[in-house]
């Protein structure tokens, strides 16, 4: 059985269990997740009996070749008019579908053709399935991660006093896709000196001086699969305050990653990391939450914050990024990607830890 198959299966399980007889799903990333489509248009529409893909003539060839679970549609009038066309809910009552995925007007447009049938929320449904990742996920991720690391590696002789935080950026998109990654995870973070207080800041055309932070947050897209990194190095010896913030982020981190194991709280690694920051007085610079899942979209279920006491499940793969933010002088982050296994947390970066001096 195919990991498509599967998905699938346990998809209808879920299902079952909401009294839900079908299913819409238009977030791009569940359709790749469901049926292994890597284009950017179409929908799935899967009920307890069959399953239905729908794009357009773009995608004709491509959607034959990726996706073999499902029958597969090129549309016509549009998704919901060809699914009123061919009449595939003639014998359905209850519609799935995810609130945040629709505007009003297609809601309202879906009322107006399918008015004998009650549409209901199924909210977060296949991103919670998409957390646990099977066999083949954790080896896109882990190549995901491995050519990061090797960034990394190399981008540091390029970090010198007088490179702008604009070069670094375009230099580390470009080493990501001359060793293999398919780009950029997301737009990468470059920060130098004070900018690096932003946590999510756009790179600039200010230039590295020595006495800099430079805070890195990027990541490889492989396969369909995001890694999210970030490290921050110095330009320059850091001076005395430096490190001893740079070892109080790294000892934060430590400690969340630490307590990862299944069946833990997610809120308790937030509460983990956070607790450095209130023995040394500095909790309010600590200003997100510690971290996220990571997959088919960078930041997915679950956010690993206060507000989340979910336990985690073996295979998740989660982020762990504490940071802390001082306006006008600097701020450091480091950041893993962690497996969750029965037992521990195991950070799938190969990244040093150790105070990088650059420049």
């Amino acid at each position: 059985m195919s990991f498509f198959h599967q998905r699938i299966e346990n998809l209808k399980k879920s299902m079952q269990e909401k009294n839900i007889e079908a299913l819409y799903v238009s977030r791009l990333s569940d359709v790749r997740y469901l049926t292994g489509f890597t284009g950017s248009a179409g929908i799935f529409l899967v009920t307890l009996k069959k399953a239905y893909f729908f794009s357009d003539r773009r995608y004709e060839e491509q959607a034959d070749q990726e996706v073999k679970n499902a029958q597969v549609h090129m549309i016509k009038k549009g998704y919901l008019m060809d699914i009123k066309s061919l009449d595939l809910l003639k014998d359905v009552k209850r519609v799935g579908f995810d609130e945040q995925e629709l505007t009003v007007w297609v809601f309202r447009h879906i009322k107006s053709l399918f008015s004998d049938q009650e549409w209901v929320p199924f909210n977060g449904q296949i991103e919670k399935m998409a957390a646990v990742k099977d066999s083949s996920e954790i080896a896109f991720l882990k190549k995901a991660i491995d050519i990061t690391d090797e960034v990394f590696l190399d981008i540091q002789k390029d970090l010198r006093i007088g490179v702008s935080e604009n070069e670094i950026a375009a230099k580390i998109s470009y080493l990501i896709k001359v060793k293999g990654g398919e780009g950029d995870s997301y737009d990468p973070i470059v920060a130098s000196g004070p900018n690096s207080s932003l946590p999510h800041a756009r790179p600039s055309d200010r230039c590295l001086q020595k006495g800099d932070f430079l805070l890195m947050d990027f990541g490889a897209l492989y396969g369909g699969y995001h890694a999210d990194m970030t490290r921050t190095v110095f330009v320059g010896e850091p001076d005395p305050k430096q490190e001893e913030i740079y070892r109080l982020v790294l000892k934060s981190q430590m400690a969340g990653i630490d307590l990862i194991k299944d069946g833990v709280p997610a809120s308790s690694i937030d509460k983990a990391c956070r607790l450095v920051f209130e023995e040394a007085g500095i909790a309010e610079k600590f200003s997100h939450a510690t971290g996220h899942g990571i997959g088919l979209e960078v930041h997915m279920f679950p956010s690993v914050s206060l507000g989340n006491t979910e336990p985690l499940l073996e295979n998740y793969v989660i982020t762990v990024e504490p940071g802390v933010y001082f306006e006008g002088w600097g701020g450091v982050r480091i950041e893993d990607d962690c497996l969750v296994t029965k037992e521990e947390g195991i950070s799938l970066n190969s990244s040093t830890k150790d105070i990088v001096v650059v420049g």
